[in-house]
């Protein structure tokens, strides 16, 4: 808002590819993919992830209108109507403004951090699959060990439901110890005696017989009727 005042459009496009590429595309998009593609249609983990996506797609139109304004409207016609064209035009929209009770920085700063390991663990996979050690990142499991006090591991801690999501592999295991900030150690999910699901790809410990086959429980809850 403050580039287009100041009309460093330059700068308007800068911060938007970078919120595409890096944000969305190699971040949040990234860890989405896993509950979007597998889990079930219901699932609110999956229902909520497609309420902050419509969210962002709304918020990212209306900012691009000014700068692309054909595709931009187009884009909201097919979202809006499914259709070519909208009379409800994106020209005719508000600019977009979050509702304050978005905002946490208590929520921030947690997921800083939580990024920080993520990048920590991903640089701690690539040797290994750079090696032909491991193929996909779900291929890997992860052991996270640190101080119980450290601000960083309790983070951990309060998140390890949705640290196998986030870092993108099968399992992660959080150890007490004595380095000062949380420290990453990876093996391979056969070291693990894991086994693949080969419908969302997670290794786990047993699979479960199901009509379609058998799956890993999470799969088997996702393909009940």
């Amino acid at each position: 808002s403050r580039a287009c005042e100041a009309f460093e459009f330059h700068r308007v496009y800068q911060l938007c590819n970078q919120f595409c590429s890096v944000t969305l595309s190699a971040t949040y998009h990234d860890i989405l993919k896993d509950r979007l593609y597998t889990l079930g249609t219901d699932n609110p983990l999956r229902r909520s992830s497609q309420t902050a996506i419509h969210h962002i797609f709304g918020a990212l139109a209306r900012l691009l209108a000014p700068f692309i304004p054909f595709t931009a409207d187009e884009a909201w016609a097919y979202a809006t109507t499914r259709t070519e064209f909208s009379a409800d035009s994106i020209h005719l929209q508000d600019w977009p403004v979050a509702p304050a009770e978005w905002t946490s920085a208590e929520v921030e700063a947690e997921f800083a951090a939580l990024l920080r390991v993520r990048a920590q663990v991903t640089e701690a996979i690539e040797p290994l699959r750079a090696a032909g050690q491991l193929g996909k990142s779900l291929d890997a499991a992860i052991t996270i060990s640190g101080a119980p006090a450290d601000a960083a591991f309790a983070t951990l801690t309060k998140h390890a439901a949705a640290l196998a999501e986030i870092f993108i592999v099968s399992e992660v295991r959080l150890e007490a110890g004595a380095a000062p900030a949380p420290v990453a150690a990876v093996q391979s999910c056969a070291a693990r005696c894991l086994t693949r699901c080969p419908r969302c790809w997670r290794h786990v410990p047993a699979l479960a017989n199901t009509p379609h086959g058998d799956v890993c429980p999470r799969c088997v809850a996702a393909l009940r009727p």
